[in-house]
């Protein structure tokens, strides 16, 4: 999403979130898990998390906690990270879920793609899919393109939580993400903390430039 993008949906979302919060001892609207993680992962992303505090414990977490049951695995990952990084992290039966949840999910994915004219036939990729997208590295590619950048943002969602909180316990996902993906892929977790820096500063100049 482009910039202008941003500057216009932004808000959009927030006053949408404050219009569905409800009234104290009101009931929560019914909506999907994934509407309160993705809304909590993109405000935290940019920067607007402050703005939308109330929203968080009206809305957004209420919903989280309700339907947990029913997340995946970038659910998991994307409610982890924002809630690391909004330092929200005195719940301990939402995180005690969130820890199961991470414990039992597949971090890593089969892509696959349709046979050509068909709806129900798929095949694996055979990795040039992107071959004309030069800007594009090995290291973007397994990020975006192979489904690694929920298992980054878990992990350092948790590893963060765990060192704000240790009495969460959370270290036992830490060391368990370690020990099954870090010879693999979170051997490259410094480059994805690159990124990561890189990425934070512009997107919450946006954010301060278009908060409501």
């Amino acid at each position: 999403m482009c910039n202008e993008e941003l500057s216009t949906n932004l808000p959009t979302l927030t006053n949408t979130l404050f219009v569905l919060s409800p009234l104290e001892g009101k009931t929560i609207p019914d909506l999907p898990v994934a509407f309160a993680t993705n809304s909590l992962y993109v405000l935290e992303k940019h920067g607007l998390g402050d703005v939308a505090r109330d929203t968080y414990s009206k809305l957004l977490i209420p919903i989280l906690k309700a339907k947990a049951q029913n997340l995946h695995a970038e659910g998991v990952a994307q409610a982890v990270w924002a809630l690391a990084n909004a330092g929200l992290v005195e719940d301990a039966e939402l995180w005690g879920t969130l820890k199961k949840a991470a414990l039992d999910k597949q971090w890593t994915q089969v892509i696959v793609k349709n046979e050509r004219w068909s709806a129900t036939l798929f095949r694996t990729q055979a990795g040039n899919e992107h071959f004309f997208e030069g800007e594009l590295n090995e290291f973007a590619d397994q990020l975006f393109f192979q489904d690694h950048l929920n298992l980054f943002e878990a992990y350092n969602g948790f590893k963060k939580a765990a060192a704000l909180n240790p009495k969460l316990g959370l270290e036992e996902v830490v060391k368990a993400f370690e020990s099954k993906y870090g010879d693999v892929i979170l051997r490259r977790n410094d480059a994805y903390l690159e990124i990561a820096a890189v990425a934070a500063p512009a997107v919450k100049q946006l954010a301060g430039a278009h908060a409501i």
